[in-house]
């Protein structure tokens, strides 16, 4: 019977034992806990096999999100991506990442120049396959804040080619436009009112926490698979 049992386990797919690690990403938007949360306890009521991993925050939420970071690589503070997913990413090992980053690199930080966004994004996509070349990228696009209405525009309309040229080269990378599909609503000035999904127009509030953890989740939902 025990040999029986081992000689199935061999035979069928690794992936249907295998808890899916999944590494959030980014800078402060992946940082607030509050989206995470909604979106494990979405994943986990549906019964998928998953969980969060990276070096911030304390178990089931682990996170690589870090505040007022930018795609890098530059000399801002506090940091940048660039200069540090080369011990992140082989320190989780992630199966999908959940990539979502450049807001801090059109705010005016000094030493950022917002022009070159779209090209910075491209060399941290490539790196970032590189690290973890059988890992799914979810790379999101920048979602929408309070003050301006095309923040970050020209980075969003360049990811899909970005992530269409890293898929042409063999990168496991998905284009996610949560920038269009997570409906932020502004409300009125400064931005932070009942009728408004923020906080201060740029971070979000319950109701905008529940918009980013939908938005991720159906993106996630054909990557996993329910626990056995």
């Amino acid at each position: 019977m025990i040999r029986s049992l081992l000689l199935v386990c061999l035979l069928l797919p690794h992936a249907a034992f295998a808890t899916a690690r999944i590494l959030p990403l980014g800078d402060s938007l992946t940082a607030q806990g509050e989206a995470r949360q909604l979106l494990y306890d979405k994943l986990t009521a549906a019964g998928y096999d998953f969980e969060f991993v990276g070096s911030v925050g304390a178990s089931p939420l682990l996170h690589e999100g870090h505040g007022g970071f930018t795609i890098g690589p530059d000399q801002s503070e506090p940091g940048n991506l660039a200069d540090n997913i080369g011990r992140w990413i082989p320190d989780a090992r992630p199966d999908i990442i959940l990539l979502l980053v450049g807001n801090n690199d059109y705010n005016g930080k000094k030493g950022v120049d917002p022009a070159t966004a779209p090209e910075r994004m491209a060399k941290l996509l490539q790196h970032i396959t590189a690290l973890a070349p059988q890992a799914t990228v979810l790379v999101a696009s920048v979602l929408k804040i309070g003050f301006v209405d095309d923040y970050a525009g020209a980075l969003n309309r360049a990811l899909p080619d970005i992530v269409a040229k890293q898929k042409a080269v063999g990168g496991r990378v998905v284009f996610v436009d949560l920038h269009r599909e997570v409906d932020l609503r502004k409300g009125a000035p400064p931005y932070n009112g009942p009728d408004s999904d923020y906080v201060d127009g740029t971070h979000l509030n319950a109701s905008g926490a529940q918009k980013l953890a939908d938005g991720w989740f159906a993106h996630l939902q054909p990557l996993l698979t329910a626990k056995p």
